[in-house]
């Protein structure tokens, strides 16, 4: 079974990918990390060429993924903003959306510079927190509050089992 994480930016996706992945014996894949490596830093192609380029280079690094069955996906936390995207991991993938309040996304990220969109003001950052969440929900097939880590690795692991074994 394919696994997709997705959630708001801060959720937890890199981290919990990562450890699921060598608990399963998965092949993580981070979506995020696969466009810096191949284009360069998230915030230098925002500035540069804007988000709607960046969601195109996202729906790419998606499309290239060698897919098969042993593999957890960190998606970046936008990915839910092109339908075609999520369908296409609808097909391909479970997806767990990584739930977590916008109070502990503040928390975590006040001092992270890295994330553009992370850097406005708290109205529009509360804005596109609640569109993004009604997003997540819609096409999550399990949801999992990220408030402790090895909490909700046990979790994702859980599900993963209990659907392998149906």
């Amino acid at each position: 079974m394919a696994i997709a994480l997705i959630g708001f930016m801060g959720s937890g996706k890199t981290t919990i990918a990562q450890a699921l992945a060598s608990e399963l014996g998965y092949q993580y894949i981070d979506t995020d990390k696969e466009i810096v490596k191949n284009h360069g830093e998230i915030t230098k192609i925002f500035n540069q060429h804007g988000e709607e380029y960046f969601r195109d280079l996202e729906s790419q690094q998606l499309y290239s993924i060698n897919y098969h069955n042993n593999i957890v996906l960190a998606t970046g936390g936008g990915i839910v903003i092109k339908d075609c995207n999520m369908q296409y991991l609808k097909q391909k993938f479970k997806i767990v959306w990584l739930k977590v309040t916008l109070n502990d996304i503040i928390k975590r990220l006040k001092n992270d510079k890295t994330r553009p969109l992370f850097n406005s003001n708290v109205q529009q950052l509360k804005e596109l927190f609640n569109n993004r969440e009604i997003l997540y929900e819609l096409y999550a097939d399990y949801i999992v509050e990220n408030n402790e880590l090895s909490k909700t690795i046990s979790m994702v692991k859980n599900y993963v089992c209990n659907t392998l074994s149906k």
